[in-house]
């Protein structure tokens, strides 16, 4: 058996929303999963996503990646880690 950790994260965008992710930029993810508004993909999803988030608190979120999209959300406390788990995996 292969172990490995998933951590589990949290997101507040205007309801609580539990992923399982083995990094915090993998909430775009979860985000384009999730029904909205407008059918954007890609960079445009990301851009449109730093724009929502920008409007709902004010302060500037940063799209040239998903890993500073993701900081700039942690950092503002919309996004936070809140366990690992552990998982047991068969070795294929």
């Amino acid at each position: 058996m292969k172990k490995f950790f998933k951590k589990i994260y949290e997101l507040n965008c205007g309801e609580i929303v539990r992923f399982e992710a083995d990094a915090p930029s993998k909430v775009l993810d979860k985000l384009e999963s999730m029904p909205r508004y407008d059918n954007a993909t890609g960079e445009d999803f990301l851009r449109s996503s730093a724009e929502t988030f920008s409007m709902y608190c004010g302060k500037p979120i940063r799209f040239d990646s998903a890993e500073s999209f993701a900081e700039d959300l942690m950092a503002l406390g919309y996004l936070r880690e809140v366990e690992d788990k552990m998982r047991e995996e068969d070795a294929k």
